[in-house]
């Protein structure tokens, strides 16, 4: 059983928009390792469909809420 390292990413308001952006312009640079991460992503409503498509594109296991 491989074990995951999690990185947790929180931000459900307007000021954390720069948070979850940011992010997710790293997304590409994480994809050699998507093996061994499990991302949980935590937009809030505003950034939803927006990282969600941006998992998606990546192909990442993420769950995206």
């Amino acid at each position: 059983m491989l074990l995951k390292k999690t990185i947790l990413i929180t931000g459900g308001s307007q000021g954390s928009q720069a948070i979850n952006d940011t992010f997710l312009r790293c997304l590409p640079k994480l994809e050699s390792l998507h093996n061994e991460l499990q991302i949980i992503h935590c937009t809030g409503e505003y950034g939803y469909e927006t990282a969600k498509a941006a998992y998606k594109k990546n192909e990442d296991g993420c769950i995206c809420l």
